[in-house]
């Protein structure tokens, strides 16, 4: 947690050009847990990008491209473990995505195109 020249807790730090972030952001949630880190590039998210939950636990991590998720991405149950992981294009889901349950185990197939669900199956 960072403060202020006033003495209060901010909620973020990082780069700013021309009053945008631009750069490497932090964020914080008010109990002074972690909540994001990530980067923009002048006002627009860009790169890799990681979460977290309230708790200061791992929540997601994935890759933005011009403001929108790209590439793979994985988000986590509040225990940590894998809850989910697949594709964005253009900030849409794409291709195989699967799911998972607190303990690890997959539980459900998703697959997309450009955020249209094609097929869903629950797995045993």
């Amino acid at each position: 947690m960072y403060y202020n020249t006033q003495g209060k807790p901010t909620k973020e730090e990082g780069s700013y050009l021309q009053g945008e972030p631009d750069g490497k952001i932090e964020t914080w949630y008010e109990n002074g847990k972690k909540k994001a880190i990530g980067s923009y590039q002048k006002g627009v998210r860009s790169g890799e990008w990681t979460e977290f939950y309230e708790t200061g636990k791992l929540k997601s991590q994935g890759l933005y491209k011009e403001g929108e998720m790209e590439g793979m991405w994985t988000e986590y149950h509040e225990n940590e473990v894998k809850k989910a992981d697949g594709t964005y294009l253009a900030g849409a889901k794409n291709g195989k995505w699967m799911y998972y349950n607190t303990q690890g185990k997959p539980t459900k197939e998703e697959t997309w195109k450009k955020g249209t669900l094609g097929k869903s199956r629950t797995l045993k």
